[in-house]
């Protein structure tokens, strides 16, 4: 452990590092009394009026240490969690939280309903979705009409990522799916 980067209150901040994995911590190290005679101590010094103010003290400073043991941990699952979705093996794997049936919709009616779908599914935080739109054996003329909707609506929504398709037992080339990047880190 390297020397303090900061001392204050009874709280030192050291650097760390693992020696087998190289891996770099910040130690934080709370002085608080471990006896009656080291509340004495620092009774008779003056820096607290009473044993009260003592306690109340490290009391205060233990709920602070601990909420930003909480943030650290929040911030280490948050990293560990964009190192996962950063493949797109792993993206693909991500199983869909929300799906959507477009079969039987005009381009317009599918528009809309790709606009709503998609925001509630911001709203409520999914990461994945599936838009199913099939493969185009029922449209007019040499072109699926809602798989290239759904195309276009995925280039042009900002919320949106990554797509591709399914595998055959979720829809194959007639369904899409596609990850909401706003999402996709929280």
């Amino acid at each position: 452990m390297g020397g303090p980067i900061s001392d204050h209150s009874g709280v030192r901040c050291c650097p760390a590092m693992e020696n087998e994995t190289d891996e770099k911590y910040i130690v934080k190290v709370i002085s608080i009394p471990a006896s009656p005679s080291q509340m004495d101590a620092l009774l008779l010094t003056g820096a607290y009026p009473d044993e009260a103010s003592v306690l109340s003290y490290f009391s205060d400073l233990t709920e602070v240490v601990l909420e930003e043991i909480r943030t650290l941990d929040s911030l280490a699952e948050q990293e560990e969690f964009r190192n996962k979705y950063k493949s797109r093996e792993n993206l693909v794997a991500l199983r869909p939280e929300a799906r959507i049936d477009l079969h039987g919709l005009t381009k317009e009616g599918a528009w809309q309903r790709l606009e709503s779908f998609i925001s509630e599914c911001e709203a409520k935080k999914i990461k994945k979705v599936l838009i199913i739109h099939g493969k185009g054996i029922h449209s007019h003329g040499s072109d699926p009409v809602l798989g290239e909707v759904v195309r276009k609506f995925i280039e042009i929504d900002k919320r949106l990522g990554s797509s591709g398709h399914p595998d055959s037992s979720m829809g194959g080339k007639g369904a899409t799916w596609v990850i909401l990047k706003n999402n996709i880190f929280r």
